[in-house]
């Protein structure tokens, strides 16, 4: 795997962890945690072409990027 979908994995994962956190004042137990951890990893593993579509828009927002401060 190179290291862009390394970086990518683990930040999916931290993202899709934060549209999942619980109402204020509460906070996931170490179970919970460890749960949703292997579901989003359990989910990337079976549809790894997620992967290739957020490694493709990010090339696009790059580029994007990239021409704006040129």
């Amino acid at each position: 795997m190179t290291s862009i979908m390394k970086t990518l994995t683990g930040a999916g994962a931290g993202a899709l962890l934060m549209l999942a956190l619980p109402a204020a004042g509460q906070e996931f137990s170490a179970p919970q945690k460890s749960e949703i951890e292997r579901i989003i990893r359990d989910y990337l593993v079976s549809h790894p072409e997620v992967l290739q579509e957020a490694i493709g828009e990010l090339d696009k927002r790059q580029a994007a990027a990239d021409v704006t401060t040129s």
